[in-house]
């Protein structure tokens, strides 16, 4: 994952997701993902407008003005996402990471909707001329990206494309939620991917993230009130299980795939004979190596043995670099997905804006029945208890979204938002 121990290059989202969305559309139009704009930089070339317009009574001041970024942002327009510029400083080494690591989760590079989206615009008025004949140059790539490897993927990213479809459909209203779509998605395989890279083998529990809705009470009682700190706690030791992980594949050999505790204890049995063998010789050696004391068991299989490499390793790792590790995850909590409430601490949260994003994209163009939006929500990993889901509906009852069709109140349907 796009996780660093160092703090400089950490992506801290300062200025929200939206470096990462500009990347994004810079790796899938083959532009180099690092660029020259800053903030404030307009992505046309004024002096070239100025110069077409030299016969004209315009006031360079007033072309300054007309074509800022601030102006040209205004029409959100989908071929302008490759000039949202990365923030300033280290930083941006943490979102060239996030960007290319979604880029090949979901095959952004491949993903017709998406490329479609990126050159959907067409010009219609003089203005818009005048921006697409004055466009920055941007510099072709010409290094490889950093590769990375997912785990348990493929449900996420059939929704993700289920709901890219059905966001696309309507431009403006994803142009104004882009940062939300792409965000919460990232937050989604990172919450799977937590639960699921330190997993046992016999350990298959899919974990339910619960949340409660940004401006609702919440009593310890909630299920919400402890999800994201037992996500938490597991997250502790996300460095340590990216370590084991990697040293498994590298006594494994395998040089073109990357195999998670999943893959590895699905192995032929000889294959998980051979594997615990070359394991036990690799903790001797590490621990030899580091003058420890060896307190591995040769007696046991390969779970267990896989198990006392991770404690030695939590031994070995300072506490320092596992909770800058962990920072990764709870920077992009803060920026949309969690709340903290006192003493309960931090919560999973959906504000207003997320939940409109969910709800308009899992509904699409037809309305659908309120217990089903529901369901869709649990399968992108969002669990409402009963109090929250009541207060969704209070919700969008409030918004005229939801459509009763019978007085008992039972057949309740939610109306497109797109």
């Amino acid at each position: 994952m796009p996780f660093f121990t160092r703090n400089p290059e950490r992506a801290k989202f300062k200025l929200g997701f939206t470096p990462v969305v500009g990347a994004i559309g810079r790796i899938c139009e083959s532009y180099a993902v690092k660029n020259t704009l800053d903030e404030n930089s307009s992505p046309v070339e004024l002096d070239g407008i100025t110069a077409e317009l030299q016969t004209t009574t315009v006031q360079p001041a007033v072309v300054a003005r007309l074509f800022s970024k601030t102006a040209i942002n205004q029409l959100q327009v989908p071929k302008l996402i490759r000039y949202a510029p990365l923030s300033k400083g280290k930083e941006q080494v943490g979102e060239i990471a996030i960007a290319q690591f979604l880029t090949q989760l979901f095959q952004l590079t491949e993903n017709e909707t998406w490329l479609n989206f990126l050159d959907s615009f067409v010009p219609k008025n003089p203005y818009e001329v005048l921006i697409f004949d004055h466009l920055r140059a941007l510099t072709p790539e010409n290094s490889a990206p950093q590769r990375f490897y997912f785990v348990d993927h493929a449900e996420l990213q059939s929704y993700f494309n289920h709901d890219l479809k059905n966001i696309t459909a309507n431009p403006g209203f994803f142009m104004s939620h882009i940062e939300y779509f792409f965000a919460f998605y990232y937050f989604a395989y990172v919450i799977k991917a937590i639960a699921t890279i330190g997993r046992s083998a016999k350990d298959a529990t899919h974990f339910h993230a619960y949340y409660a809705l940004a401006d609702e009470h919440l009593s310890q009682s909630r299920r919400a009130a402890s999800s994201f700190r037992s996500l938490h706690k597991s997250a502790r030791y996300l460095l340590v299980d990216n370590d084991v992980l990697d040293y498994l594949n590298v006594l494994l050999g395998h040089e073109e795939d990357y195999l998670f505790l999943q893959d590895i204890y699905a192995l032929s049995p000889n294959e998980q004979v051979e594997l615990d063998r070359l394991l036990l010789v690799f903790m001797r050696d590490y621990q030899t190596r580091k003058n420890h004391p060896v307190t591995y068991e040769e007696a046991g299989d390969l779970a267990q043995h896989i198990e006392q490499l991770r404690k030695i390793l939590i031994q070995d790792e300072a506490d320092e670099p596992m909770s800058r590790f962990t920072k990764s995850f709870e920077e992009i909590g803060d920026l949309f997905f969690t709340k903290s409430r006192g003493r309960i601490g931090k919560t999973f949260s959906l504000d207003d804006e997320l939940l409109l994003v969910l709800v308009a994209v899992i509904v699409g163009d037809h309305k659908m029945l309120l217990k089903q939006v529901i369901q869709e929500l649990n399968n992108r990993n969002i669990y409402l208890d009963i109090a929250s889901q009541n207060l969704l509906a209070a919700k969008l009852d409030e918004k005229n979204l939801l459509e009763k069709m019978s007085d008992s109140g039972d057949a309740q349907y939610v109306k497109p938002i797109l």
